[in-house]
């Protein structure tokens, strides 16, 4: 018996584990294998790309040369596929094969035999006959499928390790407590009794203790693979790697064609003269390369592949991934979360605790391996290694580090060939107990299977280069210079924790090894004395202090002593170690040698250093987020505190060590180096809060003595000890010289660095100093909680960034949660308190949220401290949308106005304090007036005072046993304590925010849903015989009617029958028919018809009594109907009491009719009669008209409801059919002859019901359903377009709307937003021809503010659909407009605003060509051909001198140029010339027309522009005099305005701040300002921000953008943008937007800067983000 126990529980326990485990296994698999399938599509999709656009341009050479191009291919899938190949020497190969290919056809006259070829291959790199794209296709190619094949094959690592991990056997141990855990309760017989959770815990935390070792080296493992993926959607794009292989090729055999003859001629001179051909070869050959210059359309290849694309995929890898941190530590407590497995924590006393039933008393064990040494139920040997559990950790950490090689764009595998060829040769048990005791040993830094720090620094130049491009890495590789993206591991792999060498060796701790022994030695002082001061000379080998940092492997401890000991024996030398690494923490390459130390002042080797810093980017180690500087901060700032308290008791006195690294941070906090400035901030502030310590312990320490001295000193004569009272005394003085001495250092600190640092331009080196400051005053409150220290704090909170604001308000709430420390800051408060107060509606929610958080300690530990009015600027947050801040704002108002003496409660009873607890409630509710819905105040104080909310018992007893002249209310206060009572069921059995506030969706643990569950359970039993008193009491009012009907969808239904409630369904049904026969509101309803639908649920067993009663509901409104319309037919007159009593029955048929099925009352053929007598008479009232046709429109989605869900029946299609043409014939003509609200209902329907029958019916698996789909006739669309044009473009009705209240006008554009969008909806899904939606594109820019979201989401989703025909559309719209706009005003209209309004259209839509060039290319340049087309159109009036009518139409045009690729600009260059030869007299090619001459140099590169051989065939102008005056003063403008730009590129230095250049004012630059403390103002002021918009530019664009003159409308802007694009550079860049918010620090940048060239400064004036666009 007990042995098929135990094997019982093998068997489940090893079932837990891996059912625990799927969701893993599942996920990588799924992701591996879609990442795979992806990047292999790519290929096969450039590949096939690359194959079409060369057989279109090349023809038969293509073909005869494309097994060149198939290699290629082939080899990058062999990379892909996880071959061992060199990317670099396959690329390097293709393009040699490719020389020796294209020389004998640039050069057909000459014979070039193999040995002659293979000199050239020789010379290939120096003559670089395709340019730079070789290096360029190189660098893209080269990360980009590094980086994918190591995140496929990371992801597969994942998946092996997790599937093997999930399957390790249990020991002997772990069974026995499993057995004891699930079966003995069996044997008791008490089968049915679980396990208590705690005693769970601890079983599955013992037999999961080692793969929970997995932990630490899976989380680094999951952070390597983020990143890599963080760089697949970023600068390493796959997706665009693969797109860029056939146009790099393209452009390098363009080059090559350009630059063939010089090439050849080096060629020559290098290999010797070849023989020359045959004539006929030369013949054949030169009819040939005639193909090769022919431009072509490339096809448009698809984005996708794989049904999906990159960002797609990475976003939910991304997602998945950051759901498996911490997985296998919290594994356990996962398997007894499950219900199945162990009961539930609320059931401690009902369960089983391995005893007998009741409480598990023991006490749950930590995680891991370690804290298993005191589990009491499984016995875990912590000293024998797992060798299964070390291959797994070896495998993630080999993956680890290939991905963040991958990371910096270095393949390791292909780099550490070797060492895997060596390592594959070994035995896997060899291997396997060779890495055990690598990761074992004490003394060893770096595991053979890991790449080793050498590899790090000797990394490939080209590399190397271009990870520099890319702005990541340093473009040396000096090995002393700190790799800001290599692995964490850096010098080698982990070498195992300390506890692990302790119990591998028997328990007992090795001798400590110094710091010296760590890491290699410093260098000799021959090597530091020979090169004397040079303070540009590299490390040469790595600084120890940081390196230790930097690995984050060393008990701080221990490093800090080792570090003393060195200084004890060395001051000099161990201090110089401690300034390198402070100079090393900031990113420096420098070293500061021992004679500099000596020799030069601390002033002189800090400017030394910051002219020869030499910056490679932007980036140092503490803002650096990636995986192996993540904890660098954390370890520096332990660093200072850990060296501080091993020094408190003696060196920091020795008015050495202190006194000196004071004076270096102080001077490396006022240095113009943002690193620099930053760090020793940092280090000194943390060097103060230890300090602040220090003093804190001394200053205990005095009190203590002064005590002892007084108690003996007051001790009688006989037995006072004299001597006791003299150290006593001598203690006093030195504790009191060390105060002293410690203050002297606080002081330096706080005035040498934080006066001047917490007003820096870095937003972070402000929060640093304020948070500091407030955990001086936390620790230290004697000292520092002052008004002196205090107003810093306040003055910073009015920072403009962020993160200050809340660092002080976090700082503030430390204080302010003691009651103590809050009454000392009386004046503090009164002062800075409305600042305080202001905050909460700061526009940072999360700034917000801390403030109402600090408001709420203050009401709570200050009395009377906040006022009424104070109060009152909180109270309306609990109405905000973000959710956090109305939760704060919630506690708050709960404290303030609800938080009821809970003792008096008591003597009360509890349902009088509920209902004290409401009346308040419902007096702020109302009386505040702040909004009308009470789901969000409810939502608000959920969080803390659900309970009350949820005493439904205490809500329903005000509702029903009160009259409401005993409550003392009136009708609105009923109102508002029904939606209460609704909202408080919707939020205890949903648990969801209403609709409006975030965050969205929330993934619900088991634990909630189980509350959620018991509350819906508990709702249920107490509502449902109280629903139809309710509804009964209150069955009058609509509003309150259409409120209760809502609570059976919070219900458990199934209770009416489990529950045997059935009398109370049946009482619930006859109100719902007294509802629906007594009103006729629109809301009361759509209500009862959800109930009644909620109820007529068929899996319920009281289905038939529910469905019995809606039929007769049913009826009894089908009668009334077909009644009185067969009065309405033979009557010629209705008096109104007949019209309303049909409208109203069709209104509640109609609302019916939504949510159930009326078929079988046969309702369309009346309905289908009353609409046709409508349109053929118009007799009709409107209030009839509308309900019967939702009539109809219901009808006939129920009917096509049963074709699709059985096998369709012709007849019935082709009747359905008739229906759909019948009903949208009547619907087309209530377009035009009804009132505006019949029209809009008319084309609701219309839009709905083509969008239902469109072709997308029949897609998929509805073939059979072809014949419905209904296509609208022309004339139908041009009446839609018609409406929207009166209904939602019009002019005149948003004058109209002026006039209305502000609710009125939001209501009216919500309706116009609706049928916009219908209308948008029918073009996207091909009901509408695309160009239809010229109409609504060419109000873009006019109605932007209203409808500019719907305009642009179709703007972009039309692309997608048919990018010709989308920019034929957009060019239609262009068209469109500057016809009207010429009929209207003349050829005068150039220059009015109507004019600027259309070229800004263009601007905005060439944005949308911005990404995706080549995908947009052929759209793009079929626009241009189109529009030129259009300008040259209609001919001039004869004797004109305007040129043609349709000119103006270029300058239109001219805006889509710079999103044209160079060979594009020259083809339309050239079309454009061709063009005017056809269309224009030789005497007007000669004239100067400024639209045409704006068209020409947008095609034009800054190469062609002053080239006689891109001039134009007609003649030159002539030039008019002053011509070159005003070139001079262009160009005079243009470079005062580089000099601007230069000159305000950084923002003004705030006011007494020390973080200026030192150097020369510029000519009208701001003066210096003097340095001073000042008060609040003058802080405020100071301040390195801009107001409102002018915060959102930078200084440079400021001053671009002066106004235009008056006298001439327009010229000045075509002036100025005709000079700009003689500036424009050969080719544009396309990039994504930037943010709003420019960078502030003009003072951080790199200290080498190359400053942009004139084209690209002038080229931000076409940047979006100035005139405030969003780029689509």
């Amino acid at each position: 018996m007990e042995e098929q126990l135990s094997l019982r529980s093998d068997r489940d326990f090893r079932a837990l584990v891996e059912d625990g485990a799927s969701f893993l296994s599942s996920t990588l698999a799924s992701r591996h294998r879609r990442f795979e399938e992806f990047f292999r599509e790519l290929l096969v999709a450039a590949e096939r790309g690359l194959q079409a656009m060369f057989t279109q341009t090349y023809g038969r050479l293509y073909a005869q040369n494309a097994r060149l191009f198939q290699g290629l291919f082939t080899e990058l899938r062999r990379h892909q596929e996880g071959a061992r190949l060199s990317l670099d020497e396959a690329l390097g190969e293709f393009w040699a094969r490719l020389l020796e290919r294209m020389l004998p056809l640039l050069n057909p006259q000459y014979q070039f035999p193999p040995e002659y070829l293979e000199c050239v291959a020789r010379q290939g790199e120096a003559l670089r006959p395709f340019g730079d794209v070789p290096r360029k296709l190189r660098l893209q190619v080269t990360r980009a499928f590094v980086a994918a094949r190591a995140f496929v094959q990371g992801l597969a690592t994942g998946r092996d390790v997790v599937v093997k991990a999930s399957k390790l056997p249990p020991s002997g141990e772990c069974l026995r407590a499993a057995m004891r855990m699930s079966s003995c309760p069996l044997c008791r017989g008490t089968p049915a009794l679980k396990p208590c959770n705690a005693f769970c815990l601890n079983v599955m935390k013992g037999c999961l203790a080692r793969p929970a070792e997995l932990d630490p080296e899976w989380n680094r493992f999951l952070d390597a693979l983020i990143q890599v993926a963080e760089r697949l959607e970023g600068p390493f794009n796959m997706e665009l790697a693969a797109d860029s292989i056939g146009v790099k090729i393209s452009e390098g055999i363009m080059y090559l064609q350009e630059n063939g003859v010089q090439t050849s001629a080096k060629v020559f001179q290098g290999c010797g003269t070849p023989r020359p051909a045959p004539a006929r070869s030369r013949r054949a050959a030169r009819d040939d390369t005639k193909r090769r210059f022919r431009t072509y359309p490339p096809e448009e290849k698809p984005t996708t592949a794989a049904g999906t694309n990159l960002d797609r995929l990475v976003t939910d890898v991304k997602e998945k991934l950051r759901l498996m941190r911490g997985f296998w530590v919290t594994l356990p407590h996962t398997l007894c979360s499950d219900g199945k497995v162990a009961a539930d924590v609320t059931d401690e006393d009902k369960c089983w605790n391995g005893q007998a039933r009741g409480r598990y008393l023991p006490d749950v064990t930590g995680d891991g391996l370690v804290n298993q040494i005191n589990n009491p139920e499984v016995e875990v040997d912590i000293g024998r290694p797992d060798l299964l559990t070390r291959q797994h950790v070896l495998q993630l950490r080999v993956a680890t580090s290939r991905l963040q090689g991958a990371y910096g764009g270095q393949d390791l595998d292909f780099q550490d060939t070797c060492c895997s060829r060596i390592q594959a040769s070994l035995p896997p048990a060899m291997l396997l107990r060779k890495s055990s005791r690598v990761l074992d040993s004490p003394g060893s830094s770096s595991s053979s299977l890991v790449q080793p720090q050498g590899m790090w620094a000797s990394s490939s130049s080209s590399v190397a280069q271009g990870d520099a491009e890319m702005g990541s890495l340093p473009a040396s590789g000096v090995p002393d210079v700190p790799d800001l993206s290599s692995s964490e591991d850096g010098g080698g792999s982990d070498s195992g924790s300390d506890f692990e060498d302790t119990l591998w060796k028997g328990g007992k701790r090795g001798t400590r090894t110094p710091l010296s022994r760590i890491l290699t030695a410093k260098r000799s002082r021959k090597d530091a004395s020979r090169d004397g001061g040079s303070l540009a000379e590299r490390n040469q080998e790595p600084s120890n202090l940081f390196e230790v940092v930097r690995l984050a492997k060393s008990a701080m401890e221990s490093v800090v002593d080792d570090w003393l000991e060195s200084y004890k024996q060395n001051k000099e030398a161990g201090f110089l170690e401690l300034v390198n690494f402070f100079i090393r923490s900031c990113g420096c390459k420098g070293v500061v040698t021992l004679e500099m130390f000596r020799k030069q002042q601390n002033s002189e080797i800090i400017q030394q250093l910051t002219e020869q810093f030499d910056e490679d980017s932007a980036e140092y180690p503490l803002v650096l987020t990636t995986q192996p500087w993540r904890k660098f901060q954390a370890g520096f700032c332990e660093l200072v505190t850990v060296l501080v308290r091993r020094c408190q008791y003696s060196i920091i006195y020795d008015e050495y060590l202190m006194d000196t690294l004071i004076s270096l941070l102080t001077g490396l906090s006022d240095s113009q180096v943002r690193a620099f400035r930053h760090t020793s901030t940092l280090a000194a502030m943390k060097l103060m809060t230890a300090l602040v310590k220090v003093a804190l312990g001394v200053s205990l320490h005095k009190d203590n003595n002064q005590r002892q001295y007084e108690a003996e000193r007051n001790k009688g004569p006989s037995r006072r000890a004299t001597d006791k009272l003299e150290a006593l005394l001598e203690k006093r003085r030195e504790l009191q010289e060390q105060q002293e001495e410690i203050e002297n250092m606080m002081n330096a600190i706080f005035k040498g660095v934080f006066v001047h640092r917490y007003r820096d331009v870095v937003p972070e080196i402000r929060a640093i100093c304020i948070e500091e400051m407030g955990n001086w005053m936390q620790s230290y409150s004697a000292s520092f909680l002052t008004d002196s220290y205090l107003k810093y704090i306040g003055w910073t909170l009015h920072d403009k960034q962020r993160e200050v604001r809340l660092k002080c308000l976090k700082a503030l709430q430390g204080l302010y949660r003691s009651r103590e420390m809050a009454a000392r800051m009386e004046l503090f408060t009164s002062r800075f308190k409305g600042r305080m107060v202001s905050m909460v509606l700061d526009k940072e929610p999360e700034v917000g949220v801390e403030a109402v958080k600090l408001l709420t300690l203050i009401l709570q530990n200050m009395e009377g401290m906040l006022t009424d009015e104070d109060c009152e600027a909180v109270y309306p947050v609990v109405y905000a949308s973000n959710r956090a801040l109305a939760a704060a704002a919630g506690e708050f108002l709960y404290r303030k106005q609800f938080d009821l003496d809970w003792e008096a409660m008591k003597e009360k009873g509890r349902r009088e304090g509920s209902r004290d607890f409401f009346r308040l409630l419902l007096a702020f509710f109302i009386e505040s007036e702040l909004h009308e819905h009470a789901a969000y105040l409810v939502d608000s104080l959920w969080d803390c005072a659900a309970p009350l909310l949820k005493d439904w018992d205490g809500l329903t007893h005000l509702l029903l046993e009160e009259s409401p002249e005993e409550a003392g209310w009136g009708d609105q206060q009923e109102n508002a304590l029904i939606e209460i009572l609704v909202s408080s069921m919707r939020q205890a059995t949903e648990g969801k925010s209403p609709v409006g506030r975030g965050p969205g969706k929330k993934v619900l643990s088991a634990r909630e849903r189980k509350a959620l569950e018991d509350d819906r359970e508990k709702l249920t039993q107490y509502l449902i015989p109280l629903l139809p008193q309710l509804l009964a009491k209150f069955s009058a009012d609509a509003e309150k009617v259409a409120l209760l009907l809502a609570a059976p969808r919070c219900f458990n239904l199934s209770l009416y029958s489990s529950g045997r409630l059935e009398k109370y369904l049946e009482q619930l049904l006859a109100q719902l028919r007294e509802v629906v026969e007594k009103h006729t509101c629109q809301e009361v309803l759509e209500a009862a018809s959800q109930a009644l639908y909620v109820l007529c649920n068929p899996e319920f067993t009281f289905y038939s009594r529910v469905d019995l009663a809606r039929s007769r509901l049913v009826d009894t409104l089908t009668d009334k109907f077909q009644h009185e319309l067969a009065e309405l037919l033979q009557a010629s007159y209705l008096d109104e009491d007949e019209v309303y009593s049909m409208a109203a029955t069709l209104k509640r048929i109609s609302i019916l009719h939504n949510a159930h099925d009326l078929t079988p009352w046969q309702l369309y053929e009346p309905c289908s009669l009353l609409l046709q007598r409508a349109v053929d008479t118009g007799e009709v009232p409107k209030q009839v008209v509308i309900p019967t046709m939702t009539c109809l429109h219901f009808s006939i989605l129920w009917d096509l409801a049963h074709v699709s869900g059985t096998v369709p029946v012709q007849k019935e299609l082709l009747a359905l059919k008739r229906k759909v043409a019948s009903f949208c014939s009547l619907c087309q003509s209530c377009l035009t002859d009804m009132d505006s609200s019949v029209q809009e209902q008319a084309f609701v329907l219309l839009s709905d019901l083509l969008l239902v029958f469109s072709p997308q019916l029949a897609r998929g698996e509805r073939e059979a359903l072809e014949l419905l789909v209904y296509r609208p006739e022309v004339a139908l669309q041009s009446q839609l377009a018609g409406f929207l044009m009166d209904h939602v473009f019009n002019h005149a009705e948003l004058v109209g709307c002026d006039e209305e209240d502000s609710e009125g006008k939001i209501e009216r554009l919500h309706q116009q937003r609706n049928l916009l969008a219908g209308f948008c909806k029918l073009i996207l899904y091909n009901v509408l021809e695309l160009s239809a939606a010229s109409d609504v594109f060419k109000h873009y820019a006019k109605f932007y503010k209203d409808y500019g979201d719907i305009i642009k989401e179709t703007l972009s989703r039309a692309r997608q659909i048919d990018r010709d025909e989308w920019a034929r559309t957009l060019l239609l719209s262009l068209q469109q407009l500057l016809t009207e706009l010429l009929l209207q005003q003349g050829p005068d209209a150039v220059y009015s605003k109507a004019f600027l309004e259309i070229r800004d259209l263009a601007r905005r839509f060439s944005l949308f060509f911005s990404l995706h060039q080549l995908h947009n290319r052929q759209a793009l340049v079929a626009l241009h051909k189109a529009g030129i087309k259009f300008a040259f159109q209609e001919p001039a009036p004869s004797g004109s001198e305007l040129g043609p009518l349709n000119l103006p139409f270029l300058e239109v045009l001219s805006e889509f140029s710079p999103r044209l690729l160079r060979p594009d600009k020259k083809l339309l260059l050239s079309y454009l010339e061709q063009t005017c030869q056809a269309r224009l007299s030789p005497q007007q090619r000669g004239k100067a027309w400024n639209p045409l001459l704006t068209y020409r140099r947008s095609l034009r590169s800054l190469d062609d522009i002053g080239s006689d051989a891109s001039r134009i065939a007609a003649p030159r102008p002539r030039r008019r005099p002053g011509a070159a005056a005003k070139r001079r003063r262009l160009d005079d403008s243009s470079q005062r305005g580089d000099s601007s730009l230069q000159l305000s590129s950084r923002l003004e230095t705030p006011m007494l701040t020390s973080t200026v250049l030192k150097r020369g004012r510029q000519p009208g630059s701001p003066a210096q300002l003097q340095e001073e403390e000042g008060s609040e103002s003058d802080f405020v002021q100071s301040q390195p921000w801009f107001s409102s918009q002018r915060s959102r530019e930078s200084p440079g664009r400021q001053q671009l953008l002066v106004p235009r003159s008056a006298s001439r409308p327009g010229l000045g802007s075509r002036m100025d943008r005709l000079s700009l694009m003689e500036e424009e550079e050969e080719e544009m860049v396309i990039q994504e937007e930037s943010s709003d918010e420019e960078d502030p620090q003009g003072l951080d940048m790199p200290l080498i800067r190359s400053h942009s060239s004139q084209g690209e400064q002038l080229r931000d004036l076409f940047d979006s983000t100035i005139l405030g666009i969003e780029d689509p």
